[in-house]
């Protein structure tokens, strides 16, 4: 991790941070490091949901790191689609 320029942190959207997790973003706190987070399983979320999780990982990030942040959600299974 120190040599890296950028870190991206993939999380899922059916359960809160666990202890290794926050553990990790402590550590790239203190390498000071860039940070992408990518909420995995969107295609799992409705509109108000999905709006819910990603405040509680923004608000989560913010929390460990002190830092605003964009998130990326992503939906594995559409992405294993073929496309139409």
């Amino acid at each position: 991790m120190p040599g890296s320029e950028l870190m991206l942190f993939v999380t899922s959207t059916n359960r809160k941070f666990t202890e290794s997790e926050r553990a990790f973003l402590e550590s790239i706190r203190m390498w000071s490091k860039k940070l992408v987070v990518v909420i995995n399983k969107d295609d799992l979320l409705e509109g108000g949901t999905r709006r819910e999780v990603a405040s509680f990982v923004r608000s989560e990030v913010h929390q460990l790191l002190i830092l605003a942040l964009e998130l990326l959600p992503v939906s594995s299974c559409g992405s294993m689609r073929a496309p139409d």
